[in-house]
């Protein structure tokens, strides 16, 4: 009996937990991809195993021991440290930000004289802005 005999026998596509049929039909959704054959669809269901494996482990070791589930910061963190995928999801799983902290940051930039020219233009826009709905005759002007 060949290797490859044995691998079906003792399980080979079987043991995978994401269906090589499955695989193929993803890889069909997308427009740009060739049709994949069942060894190279097996062989991306393996290789895909691993990748969400490592990813999991990865994610699980930023819980603390008081988290009953994994949540997103868990994972956001396991993208930010994992290297090889950083340029992959940095994008798709990026790390959240408070507002009040992006808008301190760029508080603390910008000087203060040019702040509250920029916050009167703000706001001198926001009060011009008109309603594409309402006739500018009936506005109200103060």
């Amino acid at each position: 009996m060949d290797s490859k005999q044995e691998d079906e026998d003792a399980g080979g596509a079987a043991a995978l937990m994401l269906q090589v049929g499955r695989v193929q039909k993803m890889a069909r959704s997308d427009p740009d991809s060739l049709p994949l054959n069942k060894e190279a669809a097996a062989v991306l269901s393996k290789a895909t195993e691993l990748f969400l494996a490592k990813f999991g482990r990865l994610a699980l070791q930023n819980m603390s021991v008081q988290h009953k589930q994994m949540d997103y910061s868990h994972v956001a963190l396991a993208v930010k440290e994992w290297s090889e995928v950083q340029s992959l999801l940095q994008d798709i799983v990026p790390m959240k930000v408070k507002a009040g902290d992006v808008l301190s940051k760029i508080v603390s930039t910008v000087p203060s004289n040019q702040l509250s020219a920029t916050n009167c233009e703000a706001e001198n826009a926001i009060s011009h802005q008109q309603d594409p709905n309402e006739n500018p005759s009936e506005k109200n002007t103060i």
